[in-house]
């Protein structure tokens, strides 16, 4: 389940603070390869998880790549009948092609059936763009003491670095009257494809972290191949495990 930051009172603007100009830079391993997106293989999805445990709220930041290719056939696939959000998506994407086009921005003509083949690549982006939220909150899961708590939506970006890169940040609570947690993160974003996974958790504040599964900044985390995985062996791979604790 989720909200946005508004329901909940967290304001956009911790999304420029300097807990993720930290992680920026971190990042950049997902989005700033030397090769770049457009030259990764098809089915193959480049992402980075990044959180950070600043008291009692934590900040999620997840960058996500791949070449146009692939991007594609993730709209194709997220407009089929048995996605679940074929209806929702394609009307929210026509309704973004049809602004672009009237502003110049791709085929004059309105169109009432969205073929992912035929969009521009502007117009691939901002229809992505728009769902991206969606996509990822539907394979994004937390729990702090086994419990499932709300993730917040709070921005989607495309990357600066990258034209077929985005960022997307969430966040959500730590209930006040715990003073030590199991926190879980599982992350079933894109597993259906091919790719390479990062992840990195790290706490400040009255925050600490007394045991993690994965690095502090992603800079330093392993990079996971997923090609010669099974779907279990996905799914433990992408999974944040940690036990906070606070110092009051």
């Amino acid at each position: 389940m989720y909200k946005t930051a508004s329901q909940n009172g967290i304001g956009l603007e911790f999304a420029h603070s300097m807990v993720f100009q930290t992680l920026f830079a971190g990042l950049a391993v997902c989005v700033g390869t030397a090769s770049g997106f457009d030259e990764l293989p098809d089915d193959f999805v480049e992402k980075t998880v990044a959180v950070v445990v600043r008291d009692r709220e934590v900040h999620l930041e997840i960058c996500v790549g791949a070449n146009e290719n692939t991007l594609r056939k993730l709209l194709t696939r997220a407009l089929e009948p048995s996605s679940g959000t074929s209806v929702a998506l394609e009307s929210v994407a026509l309704g973004t092609v049809n602004r672009e086009s009237k502003s110049g921005l791709g085929d004059t003509r309105a169109v009432d059936r969205l073929n992912p083949n035929a969009i521009n690549s502007q117009q691939l982006n901002d229809v992505l763009r728009e769902f991206y939220f969606e996509k990822l909150l539907e394979n994004l899961t937390v729990t702090i003491n086994d419990q499932e708590t709300e993730l917040t939506k709070v921005s989607v970006e495309q990357s600066v670095r990258h034209h077929f890169a985005w960022v997307a940040k969430y966040s959500f609570e730590i209930p006040s009257r715990m003073r030590k947690l199991d926190l879980v993160i599982q992350d079933n974003t894109f597993l259906e494809y091919n790719g390479a996974a990062r992840y990195a958790l790290k706490a400040t504040g009255n925050a600490m972290v007394l045991k993690s599964n994965v690095a502090p900044i992603i800079v330093r985390s392993q990079r996971h191949e997923l090609r010669n995985l099974d779907a279990e062996a996905r799914s433990v791979t992408c999974r944040i495990k940690a036990s906070l604790g606070y110092s009051e």
